[in-house]
């Protein structure tokens, strides 16, 4: 027999609007979820697998009473009203694919004695602009 799995509304609510459906939508278009919903019937491991993977969403987070806070790990002015701490689900893994192959080319850098570059970590995000660019065209000689 099939382990069910108990999981709040919350939960199931935020990975579906996490991964940009329409809640309506998502529960007319996956009865079994509707389901869930209702409490009509509990997911199994196997069909809470499915789920997560179509929301993708960490399996282990549907099993939390909350799911955690994700944060964009650097300033994000993309939406032209200053800084936004929220982003599509595809930016979000987008930048944080981003950022793990940075760490990773660091840390090959590092290991295989590359000598860390003068302008690295010059200047922080308060930094005027107009003097980080004077010292892009500085270091590129331009």
């Amino acid at each position: 027999m099939a382990t069910r799995v108990e999981i709040s509304n919350d939960i199931l609510t935020h990975a579906i609007e996490r991964a940009g459906f329409v809640i309506d939508e998502f529960r007319r278009n996956n009865p079994i979820v509707e389901k869930w919903f209702t409490g009509e019937k509990q997911p199994t491991v196997k069909q809470l697998e499915g789920f997560a993977k179509k929301v993708r969403i960490p399996f282990g987070y549907l099993l939390l009473n909350e799911l955690p806070k994700e944060k964009v790990p650097i300033p994000f002015f993309r939406t032209g009203k200053g800084i936004t701490e929220t982003v599509s689900l595809n930016v979000y893994d987008t930048i944080l694919l981003l950022k793990r192959r940075q760490n990773w080319l660091a840390d090959y850098l590092y290991d295989t004695g590359f000598d860390k570059l003068p302008f690295i970590e010059k200047f922080d995000e308060n930094a005027d602009y107009y003097e980080i660019v004077k010292d892009i065209r500085k270091t590129l000689k331009l």
